[in-house]
């Protein structure tokens, strides 16, 4: 399944930059997924408004 609006070349550097941040995954506080736009902008306004408090 694929858009099609990428190459082979940007999609491995895109799979190469989710690996490095992946692996980076314990040095914060909160992982927001942007899979769905509406939840993971629900789910920032939540985790500014715990970190604001």
């Amino acid at each position: 399944m694929g858009r099609g609006t990428e190459g082979a070349e940007e999609r491995e550097r895109r799979l190469a930059t989710a690996r490095v941040e992946l692996a980076a995954e314990s040095e914060f506080d909160h992982v927001i997924v942007n899979d769905d736009v509406h939840r993971a902008t629900d789910e920032l306004v939540r985790v500014m408004g715990i970190a604001t408090r």
